[in-house]
C-alpha cells in the first residue's frame, strides 16, 4: 500500500497565527516622565526667577529697615538690588501622519486584525509617539539635534525648542558641560569624571537634578562604574544572578536615577528633574477621517505639542561625547 502523506495532500488549511508581533520598541522615557500642560497659543511664555547670592547678614537688635544706608540702619548691604524675572518662551510644533486604505482591503478577512483601518491607526499613533520623543530629546534618523525655537510661516513649519536646544542654546543660563572640559579634543566616550563635573556644577548653581538620561551604549559605561577591582558585583541574595547595572548613581552632590533612552541624541547625556519640565499641547493626538475622493478611506493623525523648561538652572547636558 502506497503512503499518502501531507506531501501528497492538496488543500491543507494554512496555519497562520492570529497575532501580529511588533518588533519596533515604543517606550518613550522622557515624555512619560513629565506632566502635560494645556496652552492656548502657538507662542506661549512663562517667567523664571532666582535668588540673590547669600550675603553676610547680621543686624542689631531694634534695627531700622532702611535699605542702603550704613549700619545700624541697613537691612542689607548697599547693592543688593532686586532683579526682575526673566521671560521665557517656546512654540508648539505640529506632528502628523496620513494613511489610505482601499475599500476592498477593509472588507476582506485578515489574520491578526479585524479592521485594517483600526490597525493602521494604532500603528501610526505609535510611530507618532516615537517621533515626538525623538524631537524632544534630539534623536531619530536623521537626528533632530539641538532644535531651537522657529516661528515658522506659511512655507516653513514651526519648531519647538527641544530639551537639548533649551539647555545648550547660546545665552542660556542652563548648565552646558562639554566633554572637551574633561577630555582633550572633546570627542570621547562618557566618563565618570564628566558625570561628577556636571553634578558639581549643577550643585554649585543651585540645581537639584534626580535623573540622568543616556543612550543605550552609555548605560554599559555607567555599569562599569560599579566594577570593583575589575570584578562584577554579585547579588549574593540569588546565587544565580550576576548584577552589572546601575539604576541609581550616588555622588557627593546628590543621587540620580539612570534611565536609558534609545531616541536620545547619541552625542549627549542629559541631567534633569521631571518636575521642571512640562509637555505642552494645543491638541493631543487625534484621528480625523478625510474627504472621500475614491474607492478608499483616508485618515489623518496629528497633534500639536511643545515643551516648557521651568527652571534652566535645574538641568544639565554633557555634550560632544561619542
Amino acid at each position: 500500500m502506497a503512503l499518502y502523506s501531507t506531501y501528497d495532500s492538496v488543500g491543507i488549511r494554512e496555519d497562520i497565527s492570529d497575532v501580529i508581533t511588533t518588533l519596533t520598541p515604543t517606550k518613550t522615557p522622557f515624555q512619560s516622565s513629565i506632566d502635560n500642560e494645556k496652552v492656548e497659543n502657538t507662542l506661549y511664555q512663562w517667567q523664571e526667577d532666582s535668588l540673590r547670592a547669600a550675603a553676610a547678614n547680621n543686624q542689631l537688635e531694634g534695627f531700622r529697615a532702611i535699605v542702603g544706608t550704613a549700619t545700624p540702619f541697613a537691612i542689607l548691604p548697599t547693592g543688593a538690588a532686586r532683579t526682575a524675572t526673566t521671560m521665557l518662551n517656546n512654540r508648539t510644533q505640529i506632528l502628523g501622519d496620513v494613511f489610505e486604505i482601499s475599500r476592498t482591503n477593509e472588507r476582506v478577512k485578515t489574520y491578526g486584525r479585524k479592521s485594517e483601518i483600526a490597525y493602521q491607526a494604532m500603528k501610526a499613533g505609535a510611530q507618532l509617539k516615537r517621533d515626538l520623543e525623538a524631537v524632544l530629546v534630539g534623536g531619530g534618523s536623521p537626528a533632530v539635534g539641538a532644535q531651537t525655537v522657529t516661528a515658522g510661516n506659511e512655507t516653513t513649519a514651526r519648531l519647538m525648542g527641544n530639551v537639548v536646544g533649551s539647555i545648550g542654546v547660546s545665552g542660556s543660563t542652563g548648565v552646558t558641560i562639554s566633554a572637551s572640559t574633561t577630555v582633550a579634543g572633546g570627542t570621547a566616550a562618557l566618563t565618570e569624571a564628566m558625570v561628577l563635573t556636571s553634578m558639581r556644577q549643577l550643585y554649585d548653581q543651585g540645581g537639584e537634578v534626580n535623573t540622568l538620561s543616556v543612550k543605550p551604549a552609555d548605560a554599559s559605561i555607567i555599569a562599569g562604574f560599579a566594577a570593583i577591582s575589575d570584578q562584577r558585583i554579585r547579588d549574593f541574595g540569588e546565587s544565580k544572578k550576576v548584577v552589572n547595572a546601575v539604576e541609581f548613581y550616588v555622588s557627593p552632590w546628590g543621587e540620580v536615577k539612570v534611565i536609558i533612552n534609545r531616541f536620545q541624541l547619541t552625542t549627549v547625556a542629559l541631567f534633569y528633574d521631571p518636575e521642571n519640565w512640562k509637555l505642552t499641547y494645543i491638541d493631543k493626538w487625534f484621528k480625523e477621517k478625510m474627504a472621500k475622493i475614491g474607492d478608499s478611506e483616508i485618515y489623518m493623525l496629528a497633534g500639536e505639542y511643545g515643551l516648557k523648561h521651568k527652571n534652566r538652572l535645574a538641568s544639565g547636558i554633557i555634550n560632544a561625547i561619542t
